[in-house]
């Protein structure tokens, strides 16, 4: 401002003749930085390696990524590469992040549409099962295979009402949410004190302290148990998605490697349910260490979620 455009820093930002200047999110005290001036770029990217360098963090997740031009990020991976191998990258990306997701950009991204489809189904009740499967069979068609087994999948963040809030406090509608997070395709994310039964409505409230005085152990159980389980099976991490059966209230999926099958069931009716799987035999319930017996047909509780080992 003192010097104007003798100024050494007039071409890091975007000053218009009038003086005002372009700024991200209409926030004045966040003037945009012109990411295609070189000296703005280097100083940028010394950042991307100092605290790789000087730290040995494990990677950056990136606010906002998509308000930054294509060529700047592929300089930004090619430096924390350059450092740090598999230090990973993941952008923040509310629509589609099809154009960051070629190898040459992020390694993963916030899977928001994912999001969005968990609020319709569980907490909503917009959505029905049916409608779930086609949606995410088209979610992961936009992306090449091995893109879809690294999306950050999640149900909330600091940016938005936590997800208990949103289904009106109701945990059981929270833990089907959680459930189908951690055994279908992508990275699963806990937004802090979720496992813990935090509830709160949009910023700030989403951002409470944690009282740890104060846990829902049974819910925290449940999340120790999914956990357990997908560290467990290798197929939940890396196995291929086939759909079993679908209707409006119960979706079965099968994971599988070349060695090792489960199959995941889930109900979101209240009421109880039979249903025709075409299985036969007993099969292992990881996810309660109980045996399930199936002669075609299915007894689910109100709200059952079950991970069979079928091989």
């Amino acid at each position: 401002m003192k010097k104007g455009k003798k100024s050494k820093y007039f071409d890091w930002y975007f000053i218009n003749d009038d003086g005002t200047y372009e700024m991200f999110g209409q926030s004045k005290n966040m003037p945009k930085l012109n990411t295609t001036n070189i000296e703005v770029k280097r100083y940028l990217l010394n950042i991307a390696k100092y605290w790789i360098e000087e730290f040995d963090i494990d990677g950056w997740r990136l606010d906002v990524a998509n308000e930054i031009d294509h060529k700047f990020w592929r300089e930004f991976r090619e430096t924390v590469k350059s450092v740090k191998e598999d230090a990973i990258i993941i952008g923040e990306v509310w629509d589609g992040a099809e154009s960051y997701l070629r190898g040459d950009q992020y390694d993963s991204s916030m899977n928001y549409p994912f999001m969005h489809a968990a609020l319709e189904v569980f907490a909503r009740g917009t959505m029905n099962l049916k409608e779930l499967d086609s949606y995410m069979q088209n979610l992961y068609a936009r992306y090449r295979r091995d893109i879809r087994y690294n999306l950050l999948n999640l149900i909330d963040s600091h940016d938005t009402a936590r997800f208990l809030y949103e289904c009106k406090n109701d945990k059981e509608k929270l833990k089907l949410a959680v459930f189908y997070m951690f055994t279908t395709i992508g990275i699963p994310m806990i937004f802090y004190g979720d496992e813990a039964g935090l509830s709160g409505a949009t910023d700030p409230y989403c951002r409470i302290t944690m009282e740890f005085e104060n846990i829902d152990k049974e819910l925290f159980n449940f999340y120790k148990n999914l956990i357990r389980v997908r560290k467990e099976l290798e197929s939940l991490k890396v196995g291929e998605y086939k759909n079993v059966y679908a209707d409006e209230d119960v979706y079965a999926f099968s994971r599988f490697v070349d060695d090792e099958e489960v199959l995941c069931i889930f109900s979101t009716s209240n009421k109880e349910k039979d249903i025709e799987i075409g299985l036969k035999g007993e099969y292992m319930d990881i996810l309660n260490d109980r045996l399930v017996s199936i002669n075609n047909k299915l007894n689910l509780a109100p709200y059952e979620k079950m991970v069979l080992k079928l091989r």
